[in-house]
């Protein structure tokens, strides 16, 4: 009988071997690395879901009261403008009370949002300056007549609704 030589198969087992264990290092090393992921993205969740109950508790259950008010004030204020021709003195009273209003708006309930976002803050904030300055503006125009009903709802009257509601959407889009 002819012996053949056994084929050599020790290199195989090495090879098998070897691969095994690579295969079980990147096995351990995407869990980790998938755990840590998780990790971070379950803090930036519960970091979310704070910033949302704080927003809800602190200041939409206790001042969204106030923010109401304060628009009803600002529309109480500018009604008085829709007397015939208003003296420039009568709507700097009005500009005044104009200014108190936008004051007591953001130190009851703008001011607020510093303690939630930063952001949410900054963006109702711009909304609200962007309303003063158009208000002033429209009131100070010599070339308007803000005495007339169309022109003072076009530019006082609907300005302020639609800020209002902006700022409610700002609101209740925010997540955190």
């Amino acid at each position: 009988m002819c012996d053949f030589p056994k084929p050599d198969i020790d290199w195989w087992d090495r090879i098998t071997k070897i691969s095994t264990i690579v295969i079980a290092c990147c096995n351990l090393f995407f869990a980790i690395f998938l755990w840590i992921k998780k990790n971070k993205r379950d803090d930036k969740d519960k970091e979310r879901d704070r910033k949302l109950a704080l927003l809800k508790t602190l200041i939409l259950d206790h001042h969204l009261t106030d923010f109401y008010d304060c628009y009803k004030n600002l529309n109480n204020d500018v009604a008085a403008l829709k007397t015939v021709n208003p003296a420039e003195g009568f709507k700097l009273q009005v500009h005044e009370k104009l200014e108190s209003s936008f004051i007591s708006l953001r130190e009851q309930f703008i001011d607020l949002l510093l303690a939630v976002d930063q952001n949410l803050y900054e963006s109702l904030l711009k909304l609200s300056d962007e309303l003063q300055d158009d208000l002033a503006n429209a009131i100070f125009d010599d070339g308007i007549v803000i005495s007339n009903e169309i022109k003072f709802n076009e530019l006082i009257a609907q300005p302020i609704a639609e800020t209002r509601t902006k700022m409610i959407r700002v609101l209740f889009e925010y997540r955190g």
